[in-house]
């Protein structure tokens, strides 16, 4: 049976205001009285299924499809749904009073769409609401007092009228939040933000409202302490990064982590992300946070020292992408100290070499092959040892690069980055064995390597360079296990190459590397690029030796020239104890810019006349 007149339900009106409403205009009864007339409990009246609605139609004369939109129904577990809608259980609080005292006030006009009746409103109790968008005046929201107040009955739960009178006048104005508008448009059925609108409307809510709250208000704030108007500035600014979904999202964690050289450059993403990280680690309430927890995730991964196995936002990291100087200290078992001043010297990471507070994070495969190299580190003894030749020949060996060090700059390194590793000297010995023939007896003109460079008057380090670059092609042994001892060499072959070295306006490709402090191909690379004057930087010459074979050398006057007019920008960050990273940015403050390509040459390279104009 349909009461009669039908009672129209007014827009936006609950479920349990609108029966309220219906029991007083029928039959003059309280809402709770009226319930209990057409035996119906508050509970269903709050939280009603199909059949329920079903019955109410029936009773009420207004069609389901309207009531179904009057109250936010039942789903999955702690889930609600309204309007389309799939959201928790807290992001429509039922815990909470709310309403607007002048909406409150002009329902109470004889002349209004509810007759003279107190109308609660359903986007009253949803979360980001906090404004009334119809009178600009902050919501009136209080904890409920008892369970009954849930049914939100805005004859029991709402002050007096004159009460209502001296709220509406003291009520803070405001305008809604760009958050409170997008959660209104969506509920209407609009589309907003394609990356808000594919998740579930309280997780794109609290995405916002979390990223504005730690960028306006501070990472570590005290969020039982935020008043309506901290939270309504906080939602406009998360807002305006998470509706332009991923990008603008990496842009307020770019924000937040560029903070933290204010702080300190190794504090981790708890101190850096504050209570938005403190949220996704521990969520402990388990619902669900949607998308934005995978992009804070990668972000954290990509940008602090996290290591394999952690556990970050309830899933293990599957790959360590950088480490801190302890970390890889912890895994190495280098010291700190050394590690530090290797990354930093090497240009792994930007600091300074002897600060590991001043030292950033360095990229952890490359960082775990350096402290390998370090660990692995033998002494010169060891290298003498191995070669079989005396203390100064293994100085020379390390020393001129032929056996690469540890950590190779164009400063002065010390200790055990001077060293280098068991497999680096090897390999050197390899290379200077595999063309050598094993004979019973030695051929003639060939000498000892001792012999060789006494008579030819050319120094062993440069006899052993061409043995390795391959100059020499008559090598033997009588006994391989004397290594570096046993070699012989032709003095004659070694006489001609000391010929070619010794001409004073040629430098082969490895001498030229060592002056310029580059590698070989960049030398040669070098040897492409055009000074101002349209010549070019180096001059290559070919030289055909004494067997036929020709070899590549460079004008030694080009060679000393181009040291003399141009730095590398390692070097210039070494000369003020910077790091490459660091130096670059604060020579384009000072207008100097690169004047060779960097392609090929390793590197930029500056006039050394601009620097001296720039920054002396």
């Amino acid at each position: 049976m349909t009461l009669l007149p039908v009672l129209p339900i007014c827009e936006d009106e609950t479920l349990t205001s609108y029966l309220g409403r219906v029991g007083k205009f029928h039959f003059d009864l309280s809402a709770y009285r009226f319930l209990d007339l057409i035996e119906f409990s508050r509970e269903r009246a709050k939280h009603p299924s199909h059949e329920d609605l079903d019955r109410l139609s029936g009773l009420t004369g207004v069609a389901r499809d309207r009531l179904v939109d009057a109250v936010a129904l039942r789903a999955e577990s702690r889930q609600r749904r309204f309007r389309g809608q799939m959201f928790s259980t807290a992001f429509m609080n039922a815990n909470q009073t709310s309403f607007c005292p002048s909406c409150l006030l002009e329902d109470e006009q004889f002349d209004s769409a509810s007759n003279g009746s107190r109308v609660a409103r359903v986007l009253w109790r949803v979360e980001p609401v906090r404004v009334c968008g119809k009178h600009h005046i902050e919501l009136v929201r209080r904890p409920n007092r008892s369970v009954s107040e849930q049914f939100q009955d805005m004859e029991l739960v709402a002050p007096s009228t004159k009460d209502l009178k001296d709220l509406s006048a003291a009520t803070r104005k405001s305008s809604p939040s760009a958050l409170q508008l997008y959660v209104a448009r969506r509920f209407a059925g609009e589309n907003g933000p394609a990356w808000l609108d594919e998740q579930d409307i309280d997780q794109a809510a609290r995405a916002c409202e979390m990223l504005g709250i730690v960028i306006s208000l501070g990472t570590h704030i005290n969020l039982n302490k935020l008043t309506v108007h901290d939270r309504i500035a906080a939602e406009d600014f998360g807002y305006g990064f998470a509706s332009r979904g991923p990008e603008g999202v990496n842009e307020a964690l770019h924000v937040l982590f560029a903070s933290r050289n204010n702080l300190s450059k190794n504090c981790g993403p708890q101190f850096v992300f504050g209570r938005l990280y403190q949220w996704l680690q521990f969520n402990t309430n388990k619902r669900e946070i949607g998308p934005l927890k995978g992009l804070v995730r990668e972000f954290v991964i990509d940008n602090f020292p996290i290591g394999a196995g952690s556990d970050l936002f309830g899933e293990p990291v599957l790959e360590r992408k950088f480490h801190s100087i302890v970390s890889l200290s912890k895994q190495s078992g280098v010291h700190p100290k050394t590690l530090n001043r290797a990354v930093v010297l090497t240009s792994l990471a930007e600091g300074d070499p002897e600060s590991l507070a001043q030292t950033g994070l360095v990229p952890a495969g490359a960082g775990e092959s350096l402290a390998k190299r370090i660990f692995s580190a033998i002494t010169r003894s060891e290298v003498c040892s191995l070669l079989n030749c005396n203390r100064v020949q293994g100085e020379q060996f390390i020393s001129s690069g032929l056996i690469p060090m540890i950590c190779k700059t164009s400063v002065p390194t010390i200790g055990i980055l001077c060293r280098t590793t068991k497999s680096d000297a090897e390999l050197f010995l390899s290379k200077m064995m595999s063309s050598t023939k094993h004979v019973g007896k030695a051929s003639i003109g060939m000498l000892s390597i001792h012999d060789a460079a006494e008579q030819s008057r050319c120094p062993i380090i440069d006899i052993v360079r061409w043995i390795v670059e391959g100059r020499l092609h008559r090598i033997e042994t009588l006994d391989p296990n004397q290594k570096f001892k046993g070699l012989l060499v032709n003095l004659q072959e070694v006489m001609g190459n000391r010929v070619v070295d010794q001409q004073d306006h040629l430098m082969s490709a490895t001498q030229a590397a060592d002056y310029l402090n580059m590698k070989t191909h960049q030398v040669f690379a070098l040897s492409r690029t055009y000074a101002p004057d349209g010549s070019l930087n180096l001059r290559l010459q070919k030289v055909t030796n004494g067997k036929g074979v020709q070899h590549s050398f460079f004008d030694r006057s080009d060679v000393v020239r181009f040291r003399e007019r141009f730095m590398s920008l390692e070097e210039i960050a070494q000369a003020h104890q910077l790091s490459a990273r660091w130096m670059k940015p604060k020579l384009e403050k000072a207008g100097v810019k690169p004047c060779l390509p960097r392609d090929g040459l390793g590197g930029y390279y500056y006039r050394r006349s601009d620097l001296d104009r720039a920054i002396g």
